[in-house]
């Protein structure tokens, strides 16, 4: 019985370091969020708070965040930030766009995003 539970701890928190860690404190209309080992999603009627989340970025080469927002009302902030507290990336009141965050090199990264009355989606992948 002890070694069920062990294992299912196990791989209980195995799956949460690999997903990375996904914090905030928010209130939502008909939020619907994804998120895997490379990408971060959503789509809502309405977003208000801030979501965060860690992920690392491993092995040699550049990385990168390809970063989409769909903004039909409200504001939405983005910020990246390394395990230093250096910021790659900040940007306020996004339109709805794309475009890529450069990050040099492999670690971890804080992602950060911050609504307030915020309708529309977004996606942030990494690789």
């Amino acid at each position: 019985m002890r070694k069920r539970l062990f294992a299912s701890v196990a791989v209980l928190l195995l799956g949460l370091v690999l997903a990375g860690c996904t914090t905030g404190s928010f209130n939502a209309m008909n939020y619907n969020e994804n998120n895997g080992g490379e990408y971060w999603e959503a789509d809502y009627e309405l977003f208000n708070g801030y979501r965060q989340r860690e992920i690392t970025l491993s092995g040699d080469g550049e990385h990168a965040f390809t970063v989409d927002v769909e903004s039909s009302a409200g504001k939405l902030a983005l910020t990246i930030t390394n395990s230093d507290g250096a910021t790659l990336y900040t940007g306020n009141d996004l339109p709805t766009s794309s475009f890529t965050v450069q990050a040099f090199t492999p670690g971890k990264y804080t992602i950060r995003l911050e609504a307030e009355n915020h309708c529309g989606s977004y996606s942030v992948k990494w690789v």
